[in-house]
């Protein structure tokens, strides 16, 4: 039996994962059909699943836990988004915000029967390290189901339109998430009128809001998350 290192090094930084220290090299003999080979020879790194990805992203940027996420929560659903620009968000991406300033599309593989609500919001308001307008809600989506395969069809108006990113000057980088929520009561969101965290969508409403309370009282339970940053400009 022969070992043989290498330089993992580009490996490991395109999937995140250590190398292992040597490769286990069969020799001639070993490599004969009349025995089996050892298990060891097929032994591989362990990719990170995209549903750990989405957690260790979320964590990183310091949008895992209240009042984002349930304590151990972990993304059950892939949440694609993806804006009429070409952007895609990707965890964490920066992109501009005139790249992110109409509607975008969302995708995701549904539950059948199932309505689902999406929230963007952003918690860096006027900046990340001075937060005291946060959170801001920009766009409140109900009545999400699916269309086939992951496509989404919508059955409800905006609640809140989309509003894109308006960073202000010398604030840095906002965080923008999306959370994707199931809804657990055959009503779905509560009609407009009767929402308590918020009576209209001027930007006045949209700030400070109490994002947990609107979970609560309206019954979601979150199964996605995605996110991107802006800057000015």
């Amino acid at each position: 039996m022969r070992t043989s290192t290498a330089d993992f090094s580009g490996l490991q930084a395109g999937i995140g994962v250590a190398p292992p220290s040597a490769i286990f090299v069969p020799t001639r003999s070993e490599l004969s059909l009349s025995r089996p080979l050892s298990p060891r020879f097929f032994s591989f790194p362990t990719l990170t699943t995209s549903m750990d990805a989405v957690v260790a992203a979320l964590k990183k940027d310091g949008l895992y836990g209240k009042p984002w996420t349930p304590e151990g929560w972990t993304p059950t659903v892939d949440l694609g988004i993806t804006y009429p620009s070409g952007a895609v968000v990707a965890l964490g991406n920066e992109l501009t915000p005139k790249e992110t300033a109409e509607e975008p599309v969302l995708s995701f593989k549904a539950e059948p029967g199932v309505t689902y609500t999406c929230v963007m919001a952003d918690p860096d308001a006027p900046s990340r390290f001075f937060s005291f307008l946060g959170i801001i809600r920009h766009w409140l989506k109900g009545g999400l189901k699916g269309a086939g395969d992951t496509k989404v069809e919508v059955s409800e108006a905006a609640m809140s339109p989309h509003m894109g990113p308006g960073p202000p000057p010398y604030t840095g980088a906002h965080r923008y998430i999306f959370l994707l929520y199931m809804n657990t009561t055959e009503e779905g969101l509560l009609p407009a009128e009767k929402q308590k965290t918020f009576s209209s969508s001027t930007m006045p409403q949209r700030m400070r809001w109490d994002l947990a309370a609107f979970v609560q009282e309206n019954g979601l339970e979150l199964v996605g998350a995605n996110y991107f940053v802006a800057r000015h400009g």
